[in-house]
């Protein structure tokens, strides 16, 4: 009798657990699309940063704003500015594609607020060879192109300073209009910190409180270099890129 009460409660206690486990595998399912590749990242805080990255690209591909803001705030947690020194880091340079941004000031830059709106999959942002200029390059139609671009200096491990002085319009492939800015002394010069970089994405502020995500699309190529080839020349180079304020 003894034993056949122990099978009984032996039973019940694997039906109960079988039962647990189907009911949070769909729960999980409500919260995962199917379509979802979901990724367990365990070690250090390396593989723990690679992990919010991958959950960060993830919420911009399904379009969840409030899980982009969170994901964004998870990086930057994570991520140690004082010691990585982004401003200084070799990765910034190349070209990288803006996947998102978000503008949360009033006195944001009209044009930065219609290209991100306009231009989601033809915005780009290029840094030269040690970063001292920087070119916007967004394509707002397939026949007018707009092209900003900076001076840009090291102002701290996670701030550099970004001073836009020419503005270049293509119509219809041909450049109609170069528009030269000259900012007064204090006036004109806005800056932009790295709150997250790696070898594929950047997360970055700029001073008026506008949030960007960049992922790297390719390399930052010299004319100059491409006509010497030397073997140096022809390494591939390592990829940079700044926000532009």
């Amino acid at each position: 009798m003894k034993t056949l009460t122990t099978f009984v409660t032996t039973t019940t206690t694997i039906k109960t657990t079988i039962k647990t486990t189907r009911r949070n595998e769909k729960r999980g399912s409500a919260l995962v699309p199917k379509a979802a590749s979901m990724k367990i990242f365990k070690g250090g805080k390396k593989e723990i940063m690679l992990g919010a990255r991958e959950n960060l690209l993830h919420m911009i591909e399904t379009s969840d704003e409030s899980g982009i803001e969170s994901a964004v705030e998870e990086l930057r947690n994570l991520y140690d500015g004082e010691a990585e020194q982004p401003a200084k880091s070799r990765l910034l340079e190349g070209k990288w594609k803006l996947l998102w941004s978000k503008q949360t000031s009033e006195n944001v830059n009209p044009f930065q607020k219609l290209f991100a709106g306009l231009a989601k999959d033809t915005n780009f942002q290029i840094v030269e060879e040690n970063g001292t200029r920087v070119v916007n390059d967004v394509e707002v139609a397939k026949f007018l192109r707009v092209q900003a671009m900076a001076r840009s200096s090291v102002a701290s491990d996670v701030r550099t300073n970004v001073t836009i002085d020419t503005v270049d319009i293509t119509l219809f492939g041909k450049k109609v209009k170069t528009i030269t800015l000259e900012p007064s002394p204090g006036k004109g010069q806005g800056y932009v910190e790295q709150l997250y970089l790696d070898d594929k994405v950047r997360v970055s502020v700029g001073n008026k409180g506008s949030v960007f995500v960049h992922e790297r699309v390719g390399t930052y190529t010299n004319d100059d270099d491409e006509d010497n080839d030397s073997s140096e020349n022809a390494t591939k180079k390592e990829e940079r890129s700044l926000a532009l304020v």
